[in-house]
């Protein structure tokens, strides 16, 4: 599964569905997503924000998420910017992501 806001037909977020729309029999995990975003600071949830792409993937049941692009310099990408709040997310979610 791939998830940019251009999916979105009905304001942020609707062009990604739920985990359990899908009737997948296997996790699925949000493959890419755009990491040049509105807001890096850690506990924006405005729409398009770094946490707000987490939060909202996570909250959706998916199994994890890639922010990913495949040209580190595209209008897409922006990890350096993102990685803090990654970072964070990661740390308030440890109980729940990772190899278990």
């Amino acid at each position: 599964m791939h998830y940019y806001p251009g999916f979105d037909k009905n304001g942020p977020g609707s062009g990604l569905p739920t985990y359990a729309s899908l009737a997948l029999d296997k996790p699925c995990i949000v493959g890419e997503f755009a990491t040049n975003d509105v807001s890096y600071t850690i506990g924006n949830t405005t729409p398009l924000s770094a946490q707000w792409y987490l939060d909202s993937i996570y909250s959706k049941g998916y199994a994890g998420a890639l922010g990913w692009s495949y040209f580190s310099s595209d209008s897409a990408t922006a990890w350096s910017p993102f990685a803090p709040v990654f970072s964070k997310w990661a740390q308030t979610y440890s109980s729940y992501i990772g190899p278990k």
